[in-house]
């Protein structure tokens, strides 16, 4: 096998707690993690060379050895001592650094595809544990599960079986919000009452948006949201556009709206693209 095409999917945060600071400059969470199809397409071929070659249709991700799917692979490559020359080219639809996971999926992506391509011979309990050396949301797209609640940084994980499929708007407000920032930001001390992941993952499996929305619930929101107005903005057209159920995924900046049909996705879509202006409004749904 010389050359490979992958679709690298996003994800969102349906739930999101800070639990504590950790030594390694990470912080304990419990988040719950859930793929949507909207992805980005990896073609990944052998060369004759011994380097690797990053190609990407998107300004802003980096096309060095600092992008995260060149450092997957030459992970790989590190472990075994195998040298193999690859072109990987990203064709970059998930927006960049928004909270929805688009460079971890690379990186997960690039990992599996490596080691089927090159006969590396990694267990897939290897790869979470290389993974997770890359960055927390890496473990998530390695489980290759639709839903999976994540504890310590997010790279412990439990899948969550049987989640009705949800339909997804999600609007990037076209900014960016570093993660560092939304966490260095965030006080612990200042938290309040919350609803707990156990009675989210309950109102998930319900599939009555009723009971989702009130418990829909990310630590960061409130911090990313009081800085950046264009946040708010798309939290707002969401809701006027009719959906209850809205969230920041991650540390931002896209906001989501769940829906249970596409046909109410897409007039959900059509009714808040009226009242957003440079923005980019995606509908998908979770796998």
């Amino acid at each position: 096998m010389c050359r490979v095409k992958v679709d690298s999917l996003a994800k969102v945060n349906l739930y999101l707690e800070i639990k504590k600071k950790r030594s390694d400059g990470y912080h304990e969470i419990e988040t719950l993690f859930q793929r949507v199809n909207l992805h980005d397409t990896i073609l990944i071929e052998k060369t004759h060379k011994t380097d690797i070659q990053i190609t990407c249709n998107h300004p802003a991700v980096p096309i060095d050895a600092t992008n995260l799917a060149y450092r997957a692979a030459e992970l790989l490559f590190r472990e075994t001592g195998i040298k193999v020359g690859l072109k990987i080219n990203i064709d970059k639809v998930i927006p960049v650094a928004a909270g929805l996971g688009g460079g971890s999926s690379n990186a997960a992506s690039v990992m599996q595809a490596v080691n089927n391509m090159c006969n590396l011979g990694f267990t897939k309990e290897k790869l979470l544990e290389l993974g997770s050396k890359l960055g927390a949301d890496v473990p998530f797209f390695l489980l290759d599960e639709p839903c999976a609640l994540g504890c310590g940084k997010g790279d412990v994980l439990e899948p969550i079986k049987n989640v009705p499929t949800y339909w997804y708007v999600i609007i990037y407000p076209k900014i960016h919000v570093s993660s560092k920032w939304a966490y260095e930001h965030f006080k612990l001390s200042l938290t309040k009452k919350k609803p707990g992941a156990t009675i989210f993952i309950r109102a998930l499996k319900s599939a009555n948006l009723q009971e989702i929305a009130p418990v829909l619930y990310n630590d960061l929101a409130s911090v990313v949201g009081a800085s950046h107005k264009e946040v708010q903005s798309a939290e707002k057209a969401l809701r006027t556009a009719g959906i209850k159920a809205v969230l920041l995924s991650g540390s931002g900046p896209c906001v989501f709206g769940i829906c249970q049909t596409k046909g109410e996705a897409e007039a959900v879509k059509e009714r808040a693209s009226r009242k957003m202006g440079d923005t980019s409004i995606f509908i998908c749904r979770s796998v």
